[in-house]
């Protein structure tokens, strides 16, 4: 899937392209960005997103990994994420789950790592080529 988002956050004016990747009954989903400034990847921990025709939808287990075009990178938001398993917002076997989205895809985000690193931005990139309209109105 291919959008134009986060437009509204700060002081932004408009978008960055954007391409997801959600593999089915992964408990992660990643989004390549770049708003022609700056690139970054994103990981969110999610339990296994579902689409339902129309739309994909998940609950957010707080954890992200992240990579900028600069060479930050690592896991954010961990204080997060142990506040929602102290208020069980998150269960015992969310987070287990969770935690082993961090042990597998956290030294694939900090290092090199063709998925991250090489094949989204070429999907981005191609994507892009296509010349589709940003999506604005979306319900």
């Amino acid at each position: 899937m291919i959008a134009f988002n986060e437009v509204g956050r700060g002081n932004r004016d408009r978008g960055s392209h954007c391409i997801h990747l959600v593999p089915p009954g992964a408990w992660w989903f990643a989004v390549w960005a770049d708003d022609g400034n700056s690139r970054s990847v994103a990981i969110d921990v999610c339990v296994p997103p579902s689409f339902d025709g129309e739309e994909w939808c998940f609950a957010d287990l707080e954890l992200d990994l992240y990579k900028s075009g600069q060479g930050e990178s690592g896991v954010f938001d961990e204080d997060e994420f142990e506040d929602a398993v102290r208020e069980g917002l998150i269960s015992g076997s969310e987070r287990t789950a969770a935690l082993a989205v961090i042990g597998e895809l956290g030294p694939r985000i900090t290092g090199y790592d063709p998925l991250f690193d090489d094949i989204g931005w070429k999907h981005l990139a191609a994507a892009c080529q296509l010349s589709c309209p940003p999506l604005r109105n979306l319900p």
